[in-house]
């Protein structure tokens, strides 16, 4: 288990030395070992520097030129903080060329000044594990940006690539990636088209890769770090020109036999107790926190999995392999959240109760019971805590303990249990099958009623603000809900457009009146469940039917990709699906690197649909869903845990 490092405080900020002005450093104490190649040969001649990162500037720590042998050896200054330090290459000569080439610049995170390896390599593999991982965070050739992400975003580079061989890392080759998914073939298939350009193995090798590199309305990149951050910030762009610079013979492989769908980077994690993930939160160090549980069907078969899953930011499982499962833990599904102490609030939608977890997996709330808010506790899904650390669930139907409960909220004033209130609206539509719950910018809380067909808004005191007419703006059977920093509501609508049964995305303004357009149906949709807004606020859909991530783009058409404009897709047609790593998602969610993380909620429909004679899902293997996938670099980042709409870290 990785230890955070003293530099961070407890808001998750570091101090690292280029924030640091004026601060005295040590002498060139340390010492750095390692070697510049192009595939297999050594670049010689080449400068390399290495930096610390830094949440304002890049300082700058040593440097040397790399010998005959690509060889380099810098003694380097301790930086002010401890922090992640790096190291570029720029320009030399591979092995066999006859001339420089200054379109060669490599990268290679390191991480901790006290954790690095003896000796790294700079190539093609470390660029691109260095450059996908930190897409967020690189300015140029510096790594800049909030300190939990730097953190977080180098531990990452090594999921990806050994830094010490410069060859692919063991968790993208292990067995649940490896030939099961099309990271490392993806990964290869980028450094072959590097390499292409780096040792000049045709005169306009590195020229055809920045012209595809080039979104529309971008300078051209000039060397192989830009040209790959480029492809890195646009996976759907160009891909089939990228994937025609892909040379006859490769020093990296196996690769794609066709081209991807885009060229997204993405990771599955399957342990910590994941199985059938249904909702994932992040907390204020970038740990995942997800529920497992089915969300299809209104049975739960007895042994279905229902503990809560912990893993680090990159992928460690935190958590014991069967999950946390105490606090009256008992089929969770789509309720959780974390509240501003790192505390976790899980609703129970079998057991039809609350539990309350600390930061390391610790129940608080009552063993084999949970919360049952004085017996109102119903079938629980969306949970959310609010500005003043209320704690607001949604009751979404009855359960086996309170047959009476459901179509209500709960609110747990200030985090307390004990003083729960409830929230009902009986002769009325107000609350329909209500399933999840968001916060705008005013603290009024946001519900779906997927039964209804419509959204509510409620004030602090249980006041109905808003009630929206069935049907407007084409929510359909609707899902997930998410705010963004204007106070616009997104609405994912399983069924889509007047139950079409082809998914859609309505927007609404902060008034509740239908936007223009609205409701989204492109980018492949076809049955969106979870959404989230990022720190740029674009808009991400996990589309359960379609098994799929797509981006829409947001209400700031400034933040869109050059041509399009709010509800248009900026995935590819039918979305990014991980390289063949999603399965049926209900959950997404961005951490402070820019990752997405979505949940592989249901694996094969048709074996879900099985059941045994009380009703109840027979078990099976091929029902539920397999981890959880993480996307790197993909979104801009947004602080967590998140209480209401989106803020940048």
């Amino acid at each position: 288990m990785k230890i955070r490092p003293l530099y961070l405080n407890a808001a998750g900020i570091v101090l690292l030395a280029a924030a640091v002005a004026g601060c005295e450093t040590g002498g060139s104490d340390l010492t750095l070992k390692g070697r510049v190649i192009a595939g297999e040969e050594p670049v010689s001649g080449s400068s390399v520097t290495i930096y610390a990162a830094g949440t304002i500037i890049a300082e700058s720590l040593g440097g040397d030129t790399t010998d005959s042998e690509g060889n380099f050896s810098i003694k380097f200054r301790r930086p002010a903080e401890s922090g992640i330090i790096y190291a570029v290459a720029r320009g030399g000569t591979p092995r066999g060329n006859t001339s420089p080439n200054d379109a060669l610049v490599f990268l290679t995170v390191i991480g901790e000044v006290g954790g690095r390896p003896d000796s790294v390599t700079l190539n093609e593999l470390t660029t691109i594990a260095s450059v996908w991982t930190n897409a967020q965070l690189l300015k140029g050739s510096a790594i800049i940006g909030n300190g939990t992400g730097i953190y977080n975003a180098a531990g990452n580079v090594e999921n990806l690539v050994n830094i010490e061989t410069g060859r692919l890392g063991a968790v993208i080759e292990n067995e649940v990636n490896g030939s099961r998914t099309g990271a490392s073939a993806s990964v290869n298939a980028l450094g072959n088209i590097v390499h292409s350009c780096a040792v000049l193995s045709a005169a306009d090798s590195c020229e055809r890769l920045f012209t595809s590199a080039t979104p529309p309305g971008w300078d051209a990149p000039s060397n192989t770090l830009a040209a790959l951050h480029n492809i890195a910030l646009n996976p759907s762009v160009n891909v089939n020109e990228i994937f025609s610079l892909l040379p006859g013979s490769e020093p990296y492989f196996p690769v794609p036999d066709s081209p991807p769908r885009a060229w997204t980077i993405a990771l599955k994690y399957t342990d910590g107790g994941l199985d059938a993930p249904g909702a994932v939160a992040v907390d204020a160090d970038g740990n995942v926190w997800a529920t497992n549980g089915l969300m299809l069907g209104p049975e739960y078969c007895p042994g279905e999995s229902s503990g809560v899953t912990k893993l680090s930011p990159d992928g460690f499982p935190l958590s014991p392999p069967y999950g946390f499962t105490g606090g009256g833990i008992d089929g969770s599904v789509s309720g959780i959240a974390v509240d501003q102490t790192g505390n976790v609030w899980i609703g129970n939608s079998r057991g039809g109760s609350v539990s309350l977890l600390t930061p390391d997996g610790t129940p608080l709330s009552p063993e084999g019971t949970g919360f049952r808010a004085n017996g109102n506790t119903g079938r629980v899904e969306g949970t959310a805590v609010d500005y003043d650390g209320n704690v607001w669930l949604v009751n979404n139907a009855p359960s086996a303990e309170c047959p009476g409960c459901g179509n209500s909220l709960i609110l747990f004033p200030g985090g307390y249990p004990e003083n729960a209130v409830t929230f009902a609206y009986p002769g009325t539509d107000t609350l329909d099958g209500p399933f999840d719950i968001a916060l705008d910018l005013e603290g009024d809380l946001w519900v779906t009623n997927s039964a209804g067909n419509t959204v509510t808004s409620i004030d602090p005191l249980g006041n109905v603000v808003y009630q929206s007419l069935p049907g407007l703006g084409g929510i359909g059977e609707p899902r997930g809900i998410a705010i963004d920093s204007i106070g616009n509501v997104w609405i994912a609508n399983h069924s889509g457009i007047e139950g079409s049964g082809t998914g859609s995305v309505t927007l609404l303004d902060p008034y509740g009146e239908n936007a223009p357009g609205s409701a989204f149906a492109g980018g492949g949709l076809q049955g969106p469940w979870g959404i989230a807004v990022d720190g740029r606020d674009n808009v991400w859909v996990a589309d359960f039917n379609g098994g799929a991530l797509v981006n829409l783009c947001g209400a700031r058409d400034e933040n869109c990709p050059q041509g399009l404009s709010t509800g248009d897709a900026i995935s590819p047609p039918g979305g990014y699906d991980g390289g063949g790593a999603l399965q049926h998602i209900t959950s997404v969610a961005i951490d402070q690197a820019g990752n997405v993380w979505v949940a592989n909620n249901v694996n094969d429909l048709e074996a879900c649909a099985k059941t045994s004679e009380s009703g109840c899902r027979q078990a099976s293997t091929e029902c539920g869903g397999d981890g959880v996938v993480v996307f790197f670099g993909l979104a801009a980042p947004v602080e967590a845990p998140l209480i209401g709409p989106p803020r940048q870290p």
